[in-house]
């Protein structure tokens, strides 16, 4: 799956993708048959939506030709939810992250952006006895 997931992101968006972060029940391993697959996706920086939305529905649309089908072989029923960042976004607090640091799974991390903050998310809650 996580071949899958990087390789149509890399294709659609190219350079200009900088992390992917599998979490929620995918990454924890507990998935059910209706579960959405939870991901963030950073960018080096987001100009347009209206070609962020169509970009991402290219690569649903390569996922439908490659990953979907296997995973509908074993009885799910697969779509992403994304959470798509810029960077700058993407490096600031998110309270999403607190629960990443737990089950998170870095599938993309060109510049080891998602690595570091996580890891800065870790070790703050680690000193204040909360992680």
């Amino acid at each position: 799956m996580d071949k899958e997931l990087i390789d149509a992101f890399l294709k659609v968006y190219g350079d200009d993708l900088i992390s992917l972060v599998l979490f929620g029940s995918y990454a924890s391993g507990e998935q059910r048959r209706d579960s959405d697959i939870d991901l963030l996706v950073v960018l080096k920086e987001i100009k347009n939506r209206y070609e962020l939305m169509r970009k991402f529905l290219s690569v649903e649309d390569i996922l439908e030709n490659t990953l979907y089908p296997k995973l509908r072989e074993k009885g799910f029923e697969p779509y992403i939810s994304p959470i798509i960042y810029d960077v700058q976004t993407a490096t600031k607090f998110r309270p999403l992250y607190i629960l990443m640091v737990f089950e998170a799974r870095i599938l993309y991390d060109r510049e080891g952006i998602m690595t570091k903050t996580l890891e800065k998310i870790r070790r703050i809650g680690s000193k204040k006895g909360e992680i």
